[in-house]
């Protein structure tokens, strides 16, 4: 039977053609006994098997053998009799593709390991882990290392036949302009990149003219044989998978609300949140959360994995936006913690002000601020609500701006309307329709007076302008999100005071990388 698998491989290695070397070939230790590479369908699993054995080994000299679980042999016989019968011929690196296939792999991996001492195998399993992963000795002897898709630098590679290095995050922060005029000398990335984003990231996109059947066809098979089969879920439970992760693909990447899921596809909150788990482990969505927050809470973003995926399930009317960032988050998830702010502040504000106006405000939408104390002229908070009022005129046409006074005022207590709208409670206007709290003087207190002066006279018909007058806590009871949190959300934040000795609120502005208006007459602006 040995001989039938000498043949098979030296055909697969004939026939076998490396477009590309992948990045994790060199950073793995092949001399370690026993090697795991994991990684999801369509990832190129196989290949990356193949490219080591014909990078490394004489076919004719059979020290190396390739071999699929898959083949109805190993159910047979298993795989410890046959790499017992391999080492008597000499063999020295068994290349076991697709090992979840056997019902007790890790226990026959490691007799392997402890019958065979001069062999070496390197195995390929699926990114789902089965339910005994976590006690298995295997855990303790094998070297695991993770097999991801093509990054845009490995296709642009392929494309242009560079060979660019990989650059760390600090690099890129700290040197991103000359790094840019490099490789722009070089090569143009924008249409390389728009390819990638549609179907880049799979390597197969190489071998199917018909890319996006090919990745439905991966997608259908992870969830219907690696999450049925590792997981052990019930073959009648398979639709709610699936409708799942297309209510998670159309959502563009909002927070779950996990009991409208629940209820939408006839499960408990619990199962759900398995479920979301279940999918990221299959490399078909991102769940992001907020800072010093992991699973089993509640995630405050779900994205789809990578942006292919977004293409095959719901591409039309998925704004830039969420594509990039699903591709940042997929870029940077395998070496760093990405925690959600921007997107969820963004969010927060913008259903604030659909609450209060009954406008639909999109995700482009330009979103400003001033904050500080309620000192009107001091602060300059009569400047910035007069300027606001000529923003209009310097806008795009189509172009949506809100305007935010994030500023505390003789607060009475949150504004029901707006709060009851958040939660689906209300629909209908509500006045004043900038006002998130009810004030004690909202006749007198002169952000709100200037505010319905100027939308009187019809000047703020371009730009929204929303009046937080609170402290952002995080428990306001509308917002509920605290300032620091709320800060990147911005495209621009506004301080033109009159006086201030220095002024702290630039300084913050600036630390998270808004950018920030300030004037000459503030300490700060003079420093």
């Amino acid at each position: 039977m040995l001989e039938t698998f000498f043949r098979n491989h030296a055909y697969l290695l004939e026939h076998y053609n490396a477009p590309i070397r992948r990045a994790l070939m060199d950073n793995i230790d092949w001399s370690y006994r026993l090697i795991g590479i994991r990684g999801p369908r369509g990832v190129g699993r196989t290949s990356f098997l193949l490219q080591y054995a014909k990078e490394n080994f004489d076919p004719h000299l059979r020290q190396c053998l390739y071999i699929n679980l898959n083949n109805f042999y190993f159910q047979g016989r298993g795989l410890v009799d046959f790499a017992g019968e391999f080492v008597r011929i000499g063999g020295q690196v068994l290349l076991a593709d697709q090992v979840f296939k056997l019902d007790d792999w890790r226990d026959q991996l490691c007799e392997c390991y402890r019958k065979y001492p001069l062999l070496r195998i390197v195995y390929t399993t699926t990114s789902v882990e089965g339910p005994d992963a976590a006690g298995s000795p295997l855990s303790q002897i094998a070297r695991t290392y993770v097999l991801h898709g093509f990054s845009f630098r490995e296709y642009v590679n392929l494309k242009t036949g560079n060979s660019f290095q990989p650059f760390s995050l600090d690099q890129v922060l700290a040197d991103h302009e000359q790094l840019a005029r490099a490789i722009t000398q070089r090569i143009d990335p924008r249409e390389l990149f728009q390819d990638y984003l549609r179907f880049g990231y799979y390597p197969f996109f190489l071998e199917n003219h018909n890319f996006i059947e090919a990745l439905l066809k991966a997608m259908n098979q992870m969830i219907e044989v690696d999450l049925l089969f590792n997981k052990q879920v019930e073959l009648k439970y398979l639709s709610r998978l699936k409708r799942l992760l297309y209510m998670l693909a159309v959502s563009g990447g909002e927070a779950p609300n996990v009991s409208r899921m629940a209820k939408t596809i006839c499960t408990s909150r619990a199962t759900v949140m398995n479920y979301l788990k279940y999918l990221e482990e299959a490399r078909l969505i991102n769940m992001v959360y907020r800072e010093g927050e992991s699973f089993p809470k509640k995630p405050a973003a779900v994205m789809l994995h990578d942006t292919n995926l977004i293409h095959a399930v719901y591409s039309p009317s998925m704004s830039e936006q969420y594509v990039m960032e699903t591709f940042f988050i997929n870029t940077l998830w395998r070496h760093h913690t990405v925690n959600r702010l921007r997107r969820e502040g963004r969010e927060r504000l913008l259903k604030i002000a659909q609450s209060l106006t009954g406008v639909e405000y999109p995700e482009d939408t330009f979103l400003i601020a001033t904050s500080g104390r309620h000192e009107y002229r001091n602060k300059g908070l009569d400047l910035y609500l007069d300027s606001v009022a000529h923003l209009g005129n310097e806008m795009k046409p189509g172009q949506k701006a809100l305007a935010f006074v994030l500023v505390p005022g003789w607060t009475k207590c949150p504004s029901e309307t707006p709060r009851k709208a958040l939660d689906g409670e209300f629909e209908g206007p509500i006045n004043p329709d900038f006002l998130t709290h009810r004030l004690y003087n909202e006749q007198s207190d002169e952000v709100s007076v200037r505010i319905g002066q100027l939308e009187s006279a019809g000047a703020l018909s371009d730009v929204k302008v929303i009046y937080v007058p609170c402290y952002l806590d995080g428990h306001d009871g509308v917002l509920d999100i605290a300032y620091y949190d709320l800060l990147p959300a911005l495209d621009l934040t506004v301080f033109p005071s009159y006086y201030e000795p220095w002024g702290y609120t630039p300084l913050e502005s600036i630390a998270f990388g808004v950018p920030t208006v300030s004037t000459d007459k503030a300490g700060f602006g003079q420093w």
